[in-house]
């Protein structure tokens, strides 16, 4: 149990910094990077769509493998995928 405690506080320390590095530097820059945050960077810059929305849904269906594939994956993943949208509002509420 403590190694799993250990392990969530890395997974939302990691995903603070991932948000703050979003919304400082890619979001203002127009920068698109990889993965969820980058599929959000895209849609934002030329549909206007809000980066909350795009990480909702492209991380609720990466959730459905995350189920199929086990457990512990699931577990970890919902726990980044919560703190996600949460942590960019915080960072900058007018543009989540």
């Amino acid at each position: 149990m403590k190694q799993y405690a250990k392990n969530f506080l890395y997974i939302m320390a990691g995903n603070l910094m991932l948000t703050f590095g979003t919304v400082a530097f890619l979001e203002p820059t127009g920068i698109i990077s990889g993965g969820t945050t980058g599929v959000g960077l895209f849609l934002l810059n030329i549909f206007h769509v809000p980066m909350a929305a795009t990480f909702a849904v492209v991380n609720g269906l990466i959730s459905v493998g995350a189920v199929r594939a086990g457990k512990a994956l699931c577990a970890h993943h919902l726990a980044f995928q919560r703190a996600g949208p949460r942590f960019h509002t915080a960072f900058w509420p007018c543009r989540a």
